[in-house]
């Protein structure tokens, strides 16, 4: 099992730039980079999903 993911600026392992990059980049996009989820459920799902959905939103 893999341990928890540091972020750039706790890393003391020696990066290359590439890989600090990377992990600068997968940052940016936690941040702001995943769009928002719809409040109303999508159609496809059953109604005992969409309650589901409902409820997390």
């Amino acid at each position: 099992m893999a341990g928890k993911y540091k972020v750039l600026q706790m890393s003391k392992g020696d990066l290359t730039k590439e890989r600090q990059e990377a992990k600068l980049h997968a940052e940016l996009m936690a941040k702001d980079g995943i769009p928002k989820l719809q409040v109303t459920p999508p159609n496809h799902l059953d109604p005992v999903a969409k309650q589901e959905y409902k409820r997390i939103i």
